[in-house]
């Protein structure tokens, strides 16, 4: 499944919704935009409303995303359990 949706507990805290609508938002209220870009690579873009962008690799077993933002500043979130 190459599905990020649900919720995923961010890597400076808290957690994201990514919503089916290609829409998400964080616990504090900010939020953004992602899609999938390469299907091969399993990468997503995350496009969040204050200018950052994330480039994310989504783990094979479905649980993990990770690399980084425009700055090449490591990005991280890990699937909360249903």
């Amino acid at each position: 499944d190459l599905s990020i949706e649900g919720r995923w507990t961010w890597f400076i805290n808290g957690v994201v919704t990514f919503k089916p609508d290609g829409t998400f938002e964080q616990e504090n209220g900010t939020r953004g935009t992602w899609k999938l870009v390469d299907v091969q690579r399993r990468k997503y873009k995350i496009s969040w409303e204050a200018g950052w962008v994330d480039d994310l690799y989504l783990s094979a077993d479905g649980k993990k995303l990770e690399g980084s933002n425009q700055i090449f500043f490591p990005v991280s979130a890990v699937r909360v359990s249903p």
